[in-house]
């Protein structure tokens, strides 16, 4: 099987260094393909040859080009390579603008050895991932809005998601709700089917990306 190529951008060379470190004991599935001090230099780097990476692991603050921006231009020059932010703090606006560019996951930059090949793997597969505390962050703030969210989406099926999204059981949804475990089943499986989530962290880009978050100010 082959390895999936990385590459790590970041404006402070101690954080590249400690990403790098923890990646070469994960070297028998993941190649460090490359570094750079922000978005403009993985930019001047691609343009100049080289081979687009799997994965990009994206510091949200930089000067210059920031990762917003850098995640904006690669989803839509290079649609193939996968972008996961890295940020120092769950910081909800971050979290809305690289999701919105393109990101497929959002990591706090004190994750473990183990959430972070957990994260590249499943971004890898197709998937997405979220540090617990960035997905907790926005399903507290996951609401039916005043007025049509999704033109797909029932006002019924917002309230049942949005509960789904607080991990609440079928009975709890239903007692919340007023109706009965079978409905509330129904109404899951027309999210479903509607949305095409398979996962929370789905549910996380679906709610954002339709504008179902109210995040604080």
């Amino acid at each position: 099987m082959s390895k999936i190529s990385v590459f790590i951008v970041d404006d402070h060379q101690l954080v590249r260094e400690g990403f790098k470190a923890i990646l070469a004991d994960l070297s028998d599935s993941i190649d460090i393909t490359g570094e750079a001090v922000n978005g403009r230099d993985l930019l001047r780097q691609l343009s100049s040859g080289l081979p687009p990476p799997d994965i990009v692991l994206m510091d949200v603050n930089m000067p210059d080009l920031n990762g917003i921006k850098t995640t904006e231009t690669l989803n839509k020059d290079y649609p193939d390579i996968q972008v996961i932010a890295l940020s120092m703090m769950k910081q909800s606006v971050h979290i809305r603008q690289m999701l919105k560019a393109g990101a497929r996951g959002y990591l706090l930059k004190d994750c473990n050895k183990q959430e972070l090949q957990l994260a590249i793997q499943q971004v890898h597969h197709g998937d997405t991932y979220f540090s617990f505390e960035v997905k907790d962050l926005v399903m507290q703030h996951l609401t039916k809005r005043s007025g049509p969210s999704h033109e797909n989406l029932s006002d019924r099926e917002l309230e049942v998601l949005a509960l789904i999204a607080r991990d609440y059981s079928n009975r709890e949804i239903a007692d919340a709700l007023f109706i009965s475990p079978r409905t509330v089943d129904a109404h899951k499986q027309n999210i479903l089917r509607k949305t095409g989530v398979k996962s929370m962290a789905g549910l996380v880009v679906f709610a954002i990306k339709h504008n179902l978050v109210d995040f604080p100010a």
